[in-house]
């Protein structure tokens, strides 16, 4: 029998030749296309979630037993290692160039970076079930905490503890240190607050110094 042009070959009998599933285009293969846009193309149709165009197991149950990927350079240099552990059952991604990172990416804009240095770089804020947690809102101010600062565009101001200088809008050079710390402070300055609650109902006021709480 016949087949068609491009298409690998399948033997559909023990002595006959048909189309596979796979097809060649310009130094490209596709799998269920005839265009692929890679140099390999799988394209299926599948609403269930059961299945993801790729799969790769290990059958071995070692513990360096590891199904994965591995990446190499144009000189080609062994670089990069991710995948599974069917022991421990640890996923893992080993960049191993020289001065490696590993990028988190969205929109070709950084968002989560572990540096060759080890040192982690983040273009945002830290949230803690969705709710601003660690962050430099502002200019120059420094929060930690659940809703920390969270409303703050002024400069230089430093809160930890939960809902510290929660309100804080324009005031500038505030340090705010215990839960609800400051809590009501819109536009003072210069305020310094130790302890649980301490300057809590504190607004407009500016050059206050608290120590314990409320």
């Amino acid at each position: 029998s016949s087949g068609t042009n491009n298409y690998l070959g399948l033997f559909t009998n023990t002595t006959d030749l048909g189309n596979s599933v796979l097809y060649q285009n310009g130094g490209k293969i596709g799998l269920n296309t005839v265009n692929p846009l890679d140099y390999f193309h799988v394209a299926f149709n599948d609403a269930t979630g059961n299945f993801t165009g790729y799969s790769v197991q290990n059958m071995g149950g070692g513990a360096t037993s590891y199904s994965g990927m591995l990446f190499y350079d144009q000189t080609n240099a062994l670089v990069q290692f991710q995948g599974f552990n069917n022991s421990t059952h640890e996923y893992r991604i080993n960049n191993i160039a020289s001065n490696a990172s590993i990028n988190f990416m969205l929109g070709f804009a950084s968002k989560f970076q572990v540096r060759s240095d080890g040192d982690i770089n983040i273009a945002g804020s830290i949230r803690k079930g969705g709710t601003l947690f660690l962050h430099n809102l502002g200019t120059q101010n420094t929060a930690l905490g659940v809703n920390a600062l969270t409303a703050s565009s002024g400069s230089n101001n430093t809160a930890t503890g939960t809902a510290a200088l929660q309100n804080n809008t324009t005031g500038a050079q505030n340090t705010a240190t215990g839960t609800l710390a400051l809590n009501s402070k819109t536009t003072g300055g210069s305020n310094t607050a130790s302890g649980d609650g301490a300057l809590m109902l504190n607004t407009t006021g500016s050059f206050n110094t608290a120590n314990g709480a409320m």
